[in-house]
């Protein structure tokens, strides 16, 4: 294996041991209301790629659906081929089911980067997984394609993926 891939690996498996041991619900709701929360993560398309993020957002229920918005802020380090991306704002909803206690989720939304390049506002989607560590806090891994056109009015394209491992605190 690369070198310069390894470190993926950790959110990776965090998805799987999610997907397999998710914590039951009681009767009482957990999932819904207002939460915030901290991420740590990868670019996986870039040598020079970390990712420190901050979010807060609220969930709610809707029959078998779990909905929610989403605002979160990340610091990065991330290298593209039209320059170095500093931070990474995104506004981002999402959608998705609760299976034996794992929240399964789509995301699509917003995101405005901050680089050397200037400022520019693309769309953002993914998939996310999440599951009750105790009864306020939760603990999962997305998995983000950021997407920015005629970045700087150059007419070049630029696209990240972006792995994060979340925790998050259920108010």
């Amino acid at each position: 294996m690369e070198h310069t891939h390894r470190h993926i690996l950790f959110p990776i498996l965090l998805a799987i041991c999610l997907a397999l041991a998710g914590r039951p619900t009681d009767a009482r709701d957990l999932w819904e209301g207002p939460y915030v929360g901290a991420s740590l993560g990868v670019a996986t398309s870039s040598d020079t790629d970390m990712l420190r993020s901050l979010n807060a957002g609220v969930n709610s229920r809707r029959g078998g659906l779990l909905l929610g918005a989403e605002v979160e802020v990340a610091d990065s380090e991330i290298d593209t081929a039209a320059g170095r991306i500093d931070r990474i704002t995104r506004l981002k909803s999402r959608a998705g089911v609760l299976r034996r206690g794992v929240h399964y989720y789509a995301v699509g939304g917003v995101a405005q980067t901050r680089a050397d390049f200037g400022s520019d506002v693309g769309y953002v989607l993914g998939l996310g997984v999440e599951t009750h560590m105790s009864d306020a806090v939760t603990l999962g891994a997305e998995l983000l394609h950021h997407g920015f056109t005629d970045v700087d009015g150059a007419g070049r394209d630029v696209s990240v993926n972006t792995l994060t491992a979340r925790l998050n605190y259920m108010f």
